[in-house]
């Protein structure tokens, strides 16, 4: 469990890194390009938190099931 915790911060970084690198980036798109990037982005950040959710609660599942 400690491990999908560690993931779910390194998201939480990412999506600031991003955000940082972002706002030099977006200058350079056009309106519509940034829309686009930025609906495609929260689509993936949103897929990670649900895959790393679905991991905990497989995880914690199996912790509660015990050896064998």
């Amino acid at each position: 469990m400690h491990r999908i915790e560690k993931l779910r911060d390194n998201i939480e970084r990412l999506k600031d890194s991003l955000t940082m690198d972002w706002n030099e980036l977006a200058q350079l798109l056009t309106n519509e390009e940034r829309t686009e990037v930025e609906e495609h982005l929260e689509w993936c950040l949103t897929e990670m938190t649900w895959c790393l959710t679905e991991m905990k609660t497989f995880s914690q599942r199996l912790k509660d099931r015990g050896p064998g």
